[in-house]
Formats: C-alpha cells, sequence, structure tokens
C-alpha cells in the first residue's frame, strides 16, 4: 500500500480502488445468515443491515451505496421485508469525506459516520423503539 501511495496521487487511487469494488465478490459470514433473516421475517421481527459503508460518488462509481446492494445480491439476501423503516432516509447532519449516511431499502448505510449516532438519529426521525437491539458483524476480524 505504502509503495502504491509513492507512485499514484490520491485521485488516481481512488479510481484504482473504484476498480477494485466494483469487481469484488461478497460472500456471507455465516452460512446461515439467509436462513436466520428468513426466519426472522417469517416471525415478523425486524431485521436491517447497519453497515459503514460509503456512499455517493467514489473514483469511478456515481453511487458507492448501490455496490452494497449488488454485495447483497449476490448472497440473495435483502432487508425490504424485514425492516421497520417504510421510507428511506438521509442524514446530511453526519455528512463526511466519504458521504452522507442514509437509509435504503432497510439498509443503514452510515458512510463511516459513527454507526451508533447513525442508528440513534435513524429511530428517532423514525420514532421506533425497541426492547432489544442485536448486532451480528459481518466482518470475520
Amino acid at each position: 500500500m505504502l509503495i502504491l501511495k509513492e507512485k499514484y496521487s490520491k485521485d488516481e487511487l481512488t479510481y484504482l480502488y473504484s476498480c477494485v469494488f466494483e469487481r469484488r465478490t461478497v460472500q456471507p459470514v455465516n452460512s446461515n445468515m439467509k436462513g436466520l433473516i428468513k426466519n426472522l421475517e417469517e416471525r415478523n421481527i425486524p431485521a436491517i443491515a447497519l453497515s459503514g459503508w460509503w456512499t455517493g460518488k467514489y473514483g469511478k462509481i456515481a453511487e458507492m451505496e448501490n455496490l452494497r446492494f449488488v454485495g447483497l445480491k449476490q448472497v440473495d439476501i435483502t432487508f425490504i421485508n424485514t425492516s421497520p423503516f417504510k421510507e428511506d432516509m438521509i442524514f446530511p447532519e453526519f455528512q463526511n469525506k466519504s458521504g452522507i449516511p442514509m437509509l435504503k431499502s432497510g439498509v443503514i448505510l452510515t458512510a463511516l459516520a459513527d454507526k451508533g449516532l447513525v442508528l440513534k438519529a435513524v429511530l428517532e426521525k423514525s420514532n421506533l423503539h425497541f426492547k432489544k437491539i442485536i448486532f451480528i458483524d459481518d466482518d470475520l476480524e
């Protein structure tokens, strides 16, 4: 990585990374994830995704948030039917160099903003309250 930073400008690196992002494939951390989400849906238990993923333009990609949905589609996962949030939202108060946090189709994309603060804003804007919130991380590390 250090060698790349010495050889290419920030814009060139962003373009290069965007090419990599476009071609990447994903797989669930747990092979039972799709079944778990389906089970929650059948029991009418709300479920959403909370991702630190970027939004907006990045290199040659016009809307990074759409890549998150491409990845979910690759593993046949959707949160549209399980989300308690029926409208998409944006949160410009948390805008940063990685984008504007948003809620889209049952997925909260924080654009690297603090996940807890963005989740709190989504819940407040929706006037929803839950007894329990369970997190399942998609990162093995």
